[in-house]
């Protein structure tokens, strides 16, 4: 009796040009002689798309989806004018 195999293998290389990316955000604010740790005043997410152009990904769009904008005033109110 002859035992043979036949044994198939298939490489593929994929090159990926373009990806989605999803990043979280967490901003941070700290007032020296105010707060001894760091208030988070803001956070949200960013949906991105990226390419490679010539070896260098870059960014090709970038949404934002933040839960609101504050400035130093709505935060520390003794900084008001």
């Amino acid at each position: 009796m002859k035992r043979f195999a036949k044994i198939t293998a298939y490489l593929f290389v994929l090159v990926a040009l373009q990806a989605g990316v999803v990043t979280q955000a967490l901003i941070l604010w700290q007032l020296k002689g105010v707060d001894l740790l760091p208030r988070p005043v803001q956070a949200g997410y960013y949906h991105s798309v990226v390419e490679k152009v010539q070896g260098v990904w870059k960014f090709k769009r970038r949404d934002v989806y933040l839960n609101g904008v504050f400035t130093p005033a709505e935060v520390y109110p003794s900084l008001a004018p």
